[in-house]
């Protein structure tokens, strides 16, 4: 952590810190004693002697997550606070601008305590932004912790990380999934100085080309992958066989690419296929959507997200009629 108290009960920066003999120093939110900590490889900061007693700070910094903190105080308004403690929340963000609570992830985090904090922040009138480091940085699949930091914006889904060792903001976007490929987006990036979210956002706003597709190739790789008994795919098989839907004989309109495949993936062929099954009512399609597909995106609104899809699946059938309705 990068804030202690002194013996009178005084807040002190680590990166001001002149250690004297014999001075101690405290955690602000437990009491306990804590140890300033500094050399060449180290950004200076402040560590419990044991952590056992402490609720209030994370155990185990490191030096990613105490210098991306320092860094993005640096870059927001100079009233930002750092670790500030919010005793009606009990939870202490990285940093505090007015009603933004700024959290910098670079550790692991269960989804239910990130469901926890979040919801905790919305509940009292906080906007949480959730940054995550570099090693949840997006690669070809979703890690727990990226698609839970995943959030809505204006243009489209987005991301937002801090690359430490070049002093970067970095913001992920237009994402989007392909069968060969996997997951796919674009990056923008900006020095944290200077007017925050200026070019970064511009950048942004640029859209990418689509990658080729070819609807035969993907219907046969999704039936090779159930005829190997792949666990994933054939696990969504097993729930979408009792509602009637088989995803390696949909119409040929179901293995076009889609709204919202980077989220969905191949469950993208379970809402089509109980599309064509006979759910034609949007709360009962649905409801059995919800039922057999996951939705680790806590910061996307599933509901809206779900008619879009939804609507697409009306313009495809009646676009492609109903010969090309398949057979179950």
């Amino acid at each position: 952590m990068l804030l202690a108290n002194d013996a009178q009960g005084q807040l002190i920066l680590a990166d001001r810190f002149q250690k004297k003999n014999g001075e101690k120093c405290f955690c602000p939110g437990c009491q306990g004693e804590v140890i300033f900590k500094c050399g060449p490889q180290k950004i200076p900061h402040f560590a419990h002697r044991s952590m056992q007693e402490c609720q209030h700070f994370s155990e185990g910094e490191t030096a990613e997550h105490l210098l991306g903190k320092h860094l993005l105080q640096q870059a927001l308004p100079v009233d930002t606070q750092l670790e500030a403690y919010l005793p009606e929340l009990a939870q202490r963000p990285d940093l505090l601008w007015r009603k933004l609570a700024v959290e910098f992830q670079c550790s692991t985090l269960s989804r239910t305590r990130f469901a926890e904090r979040t919801s905790n922040y919305l509940a009292h009138g906080y906007t949480p932004w959730w940054l995550v480091g570099q090693q949840f940085f997006p690669q070809k699949h979703w890690r727990q912790v990226t698609s839970c930091c995943l959030q809505e914006a204006p243009f489209g889904l987005v991301l937002w990380g801090v690359e430490v060792a070049k002093r970067k903001l970095v913001l992920f976007h237009s994402f989007d999934w392909h069968y060969q490929k996997g997951l796919l987006f674009e990056t923008s990036s900006q020095t944290l100085q200077g007017q925050l979210f200026g070019e970064i956002l511009s950048l942004a706003k640029i859209a990418s080309k689509p990658c080729a597709w070819s609807v035969s190739d993907y219907q046969l790789r999704i039936q090779e992958k159930l005829n190997r008994k792949e666990k994933g795919l054939l696990l969504l098989q097993a729930q979408s066989y009792l509602h009637g839907v088989n995803l390696g004989a949909l119409p040929s309109w179901g293995y076009a690419p889609g709204c919202h495949q980077a989220l969905l993936q191949e469950g993208l062929l379970v809402l089509r296929g109980l599309y064509l099954a006979g759910f034609r009512e949007f709360d009962c399609w649905y409801e059995k959507s919800c039922q057999i597909l996951d939705w680790p995106y806590f910061l996307v609104n599933r509901r809206r997200i779900y008619q879009e899809i939804f609507a697409e699946c009306v313009l495809l059938t009646e676009r492609f009629g109903s010969e090309e309705t398949r057979k179950f």
